[in-house]
């Protein structure tokens, strides 16, 4: 009878042991085949939204100074671009180089508004001689001459005085423009009057884009101040028509 119990009692542990050892069996079975967790995808970064383009203004691309001179290895000059009478953004601007013998200069684009070239003398090539420095702005193309004169006694292309007169049509018609561009020097002051009014003025402003809004007689004036204190003066005039 002991016996039989002792029996019962075996069974029971081995029956118990058994379901534990299974159960951890089967346990670990499910971790080793368990699938590991896909990594998840990798978020695209949005693209950075295209650069808005800056409206180009009508009119004709101008440059102020339309020359540029030099007497030094070391030089540097600004030019300031327009559009008619509207001055033209940096971003306008998509080149500005010397079209031949560059190594000479040294062209920068203003990286901030107003849109300027810069144009320097780079002193260990300048030579003397006239150069082009092409600049495309708003999809247009102006030339600007650069003359170099480093010899004494050289011949140079500036006047140091005005002429007595201004070389203008005798008529324009309302609402017409007048270009009248002085060869006279670029250090020099001036002052543009029309009809008594002053309507441009600086220094190398030696060139006057003017449109008649008004009929009847013009007189354009031009005064000149040169560094050394000398006033020069030159007149013009014109007859403003109906259309």
């Amino acid at each position: 009878m002991v016996r039989l119990r002792n029996l019962a009692r075996t069974a029971v542990v081995l029956a118990v042991c058994f379901g534990v050892c299974s159960s951890a069996s089967a346990a670990g079975t499910a971790k080793a085949v368990k699938a590991k967790p896909k990594a998840a995808p990798a978020v695209k970064k949005p693209a950075p939204p295209a650069p808005v383009p800056v409206p180009v203004p009508s009119g004709t691309l101008m440059a102020v100074p339309a020359e540029v001179h030099f007497d030094s290895t070391h030089g540097a000059a600004q030019v300031a671009l327009f559009f008619d009478e509207t001055p033209a953004k940096a971003a306008h601007i998509s080149k500005a180089a010397v079209v031949l013998k560059g190594y000479m200069f040294e062209v920068t684009k203003a990286k901030t508004d107003p849109g300027v070239v810069t144009v320097a003398t780079n002193p260990n090539t300048v030579e003397d001689g006239s150069y082009t420095l092409e600049v495309v702005a708003g999809g247009q193309t102006i030339n600007v001459e650069v003359y170099v004169n480093l010899v004494p006694g050289a011949p140079v292309s500036e006047r140091t005085e005005l002429p007595a007169h201004l070389d203008i049509d005798a008529s324009f018609k309302k609402g017409a423009t007048l270009e009248c561009k002085l060869d006279a020097p670029l250090d020099a002051e001036y002052v543009w009057t029309v009809n008594g009014q002053v309507v441009k003025q600086g220094p190398g402003e030696i060139k006057l884009v003017y449109t008649f809004d008004e009929t009847g007689p013009q007189i354009i004036r031009v005064n000149m101040k040169t560094p050394s204190g000398k006033f020069f003066e030159s007149v013009g005039k014109t007859e403003v028509v109906p259309f």
